[in-house]
This record gives structure tokens, C-alpha cells and sequence, in this order.
């Protein structure tokens, strides 16, 4: 359950922030609610819906391992019909693809924070190449086992992380519920000179400017 959790919801993992990050908000604390709601949503809803179907469909369980793949759309096609199987072969194709090119540009943003160098990106770049060719060529079993030791890598170093910056978390959770019982609507986030950080945040991003900025264009 725990190496399917990683490929259904990411939590735990250190890849979602990367999106998380991006988004404009006054307060960090705001989007940690949206990606903990994005956990639900994938796991207990979605999955659910994809196992509930999986079970009325009640379709044959293949004996290859490198066929369970094709277990959801062997379930929709025959409960919805043959016309189902073109177009879960590119629901699933676009699924493959968009995940493979956001995980390469999560890869390339934090190779861009650690070095400007371009010969950097460019071997970059020939590696994740290389090794989607080698991941559509492969046994499917090979790959999986691949997947779940390296998602287990990623997972234990983010785990660490998550360790070293509880007190940032709990400071900032501090911060946001103190604001809402004063009855602030949108919660401002000012990351110097704040008594419920450790800390001041070096990123100008959560300066008090920046902060109202943000909130007065509706960022929450």
C-alpha cells in the first residue's frame, strides 16, 4: 500500500512542493491545506472510484505480470463497451507523458538552483532521455521495482527534511491560525521579524510588501 501510495498521491515524497511552490498566496499555510485536500481527492476518491469499478467489472486478473497495467481499462471496456479501449490507450499515454515531462522539470528546476551551468542541464537532459527509452523497453515488472526503490530513496532524504523543518511548519501553522481567531480574513505571512518563526526566511518572497501584494489580488 505504501509503494502504490507514492505513484497516487506523492505525499511524503518532496515532488509535489515543486508545484505547490509556484502557486501565489498570501501564506504558506493556505496551500499546505490545498495539498493535503489534493491527498484526499487522489486517494480516498479516486482510487476508491477506480477499485469500485474494478470490482463491478469483475474482469479476468491476467497472469503476466507485465498485463496488470491493463487492468482499468480491461474494467471500462467491459462495462462501457469496446469503443472505450482507443481512448483509454490515450488517456493513459497523456497521463505517461505529462508525468514524465513534470517530473523532468521538477529535476531541472532544483539542478537550476544548485547550478547555472549549461553542460549541467544538457547531460541532464541526455539521462532522463535515455532512460524514458529504457523505461518503455523494459519489463514491466524491471520497472516497477526500479520505481519503488528509487520513489523509496527520494522518500527517506524528504522524510529528513520534513524532520529539520517541523519547527518552521508548526511556526507557520502558529502564524496562520493566530490571525484567523483575530478575525483576519486572509492571512498575511511576513517572513522576517516574525515571532512564531525560528527564524527569518533569506527569500525576499514572504516580505511584508510582497505579502500584501499578494492579498490584495485576491491570493489566498
Amino acid at each position: 500500500g505504501g509503494r502504490r501510495g507514492l505513484f497516487s498521491n506523492e505525499a511524503g515524497l518532496g515532488t509535489a512542493p515543486n508545484a505547490a511552490g509556484a502557486a501565489t498566496v498570501a501564506h504558506p499555510v493556505s496551500q499546505g491545506f490545498i495539498q493535503a485536500l489534493g491527498v484526499f481527492v487522489d486517494t480516498i476518491i479516486v482510487c476508491t472510484c477506480t477499485a469500485l469499478l474494478i470490482l463491478i467489472a469483475n474482469p479476468t486478473l491476467p497472469t503476466d505480470p507485465n498485463l496488470a497495467g491493463a487492468l482499468t481499462a480491461t474494467s471500462v471496456a467491459s462495462e462501457l463497451g469496446s469503443w472505450t479501449a482507443p481512448l483509454m490507450t490515450f488517456i493513459i499515454f497523456i497521463f505517461g507523458y505529462t508525468s514524465a515531462f513534470g517530473a523532468y522539470s521538477y529535476g531541472q528546476v532544483c539542478l537550476d538552483h544548485m547550478t547555472k551551468k549549461p553542460a549541467y542541464s544538457i547531460v541532464y537532459r541526455i539521462v532522463v532521455t535515455l532512460l524514458c527509452g529504457l523505461g518503455a523497453m523494459a519489463q514491466l515488472t524491471l520497472v516497477w521495482s526500479l520505481s519503488d526503490l528509487m520513489l523509496g530513496l527520494a522518500g527517506i532524504i524528504n522524510l529528513i527534511g520534513l524532520i529539520v523543518l517541523a519547527k518552521w511548519v508548526k511556526g507557520a501553522l502558529v502564524d496562520w491560525r493566530s490571525q484567523r481567531e483575530a478575525g483576519v480574513e486572509v492571512p498575511l505571512f511576513v517572513g522576517r521579524n516574525n515571532p512564531n518563526l525560528p527564524g527569518d526566511v533569506t527569500s525576499g518572497v514572504w516580505d511584508e510588501g510582497h505579502a500584501a501584494s499578494v492579498a490584495a489580488q485576491g491570493g489566498r
